[in-house]
């Protein structure tokens, strides 16, 4: 018996364990459809390839897209890496996150919408798992609670 690299469920044959893990990526869907954000995007003074200098801080965030909430990580690269931002959407729940890369055009998207209001999704990731967005520890002053992270973690905002 074959089994499914994400559920481990049995399957009988390698065409089911096929299926099942086809049917575990098609809940990941690109958040954007290229066509008209990407033309807008690229004529707009915001638009720099990969490498954004890392304006956006490092942390976790909750995205509104087409009526769902989505939720996604920003890492900053090191070494060879440094000066880029890397995107990945976050399926799960804290401490047993899976991270899905989010490359190319909807990469640029998501970090385009972060940069409008990073603080603001910020702390709706906050609000939603009531950890911190930046260092995932537990929320629990109200102080914390109000501002969606610790104190400490608020000023790299």
């Amino acid at each position: 018996m074959a089994t499914c690299g994400h559920c481990k469920a049995p399957n009988q044959s390698i065409d089911h364990v096929r299926e099942c893990s086809a049917a575990h990526f098609t809940m990941v869907s690109s958040p954007v459809q290229p066509s008209a954000f990407v033309e807008k995007f690229l004529e707009s003074a915001d638009y720099r390839p990969m490498a954004l200098s890392n304006v956006i801080p490092a942390s976790k965030y909750a995205l509104e897209m087409t009526g769902s909430v989505r939720f996604y990580e920003v890492q900053d690269g090191k070494g060879k890496w440094d000066g880029y931002q890397f995107v990945s959407q976050l399926i799960g729940h804290p401490g047993d996150w899976k991270k899905i890369p989010v490359k190319g055009t909807a990469r640029t998207q998501v970090l385009f919408l972060i940069r409008k209001d990073a603080l603001g999704a910020a702390q709706r990731f906050s609000k939603e798992f009531v950890v911190c967005a930046v260092c995932s520890s537990p929320l629990s002053t109200p102080e914390s609670l109000a501002l969606g992270m610790g104190p400490i973690c608020r000023e790299k905002f």
